[in-house]
């Protein structure tokens, strides 16, 4: 299995500390693990399925640029796999826009987003499917490795 970034190096983009496989958030008691890691590289190759680009015989990407770009979209996905947890374990049922519910209504489907609560930071969302965040989506596309079809002519 490839994994495109390590723990160690999400804990240093977070400043903490990796203690026995794991980095733990004190507030929430939220869990990243090498599983987590691999789960966000996992969403970044099932995103790139039909890009095309030269990959060395452990499939990584030849190009440098191409490496740091899955390297960044993987660091991105980690972030939004860590905050949906912090805010899964901290009891905030958040709303599509990465804000905690303030009030819902089952008729007509309204709801008001309390502004002033923390959430998911904009972009790092993770979707209801399970694929990747909008962040990490962005920066793959931002390299022209999209999975949509482009038609010429």
């Amino acid at each position: 299995m490839r994994t495109y970034i390590s723990l160690e190096a999400f804990a240093d983009e977070l400043g903490l500390e990796v203690v026995d496989d794991a980095i733990v958030d004190d507030a929430t008691g939220a869990r990243m693990t090498s599983r987590g890691i691999v789960a966000a590289s996992l969403a970044v190759d099932s995103y790139l399925k039909s890009a095309v680009y030269r990959a060395d015989p452990e499939g990584f990407p030849h190009d440098d640029f191409l490496r740091d770009i899955f390297v960044e979209a993987t660091m991105a996905q980690a972030i939004a796999i860590w905050d949906n947890e912090k805010s899964r374990l901290a009891g905030v049922a958040l709303s599509p826009l990465g804000k905690p519910l303030q009030s819902a209504s089952i008729g007509g489907a309204s709801y008001t987003v309390d502004r002033t609560a923390a959430g998911a930071q904009i972009g790092y969302q993770m979707p209801a499917d399970g694929g990747l965040c909008l962040a990490a989506s962005q920066i793959l596309d931002s390299a022209n490795l999209t999975t949509s079809v482009i038609v010429y002519g």
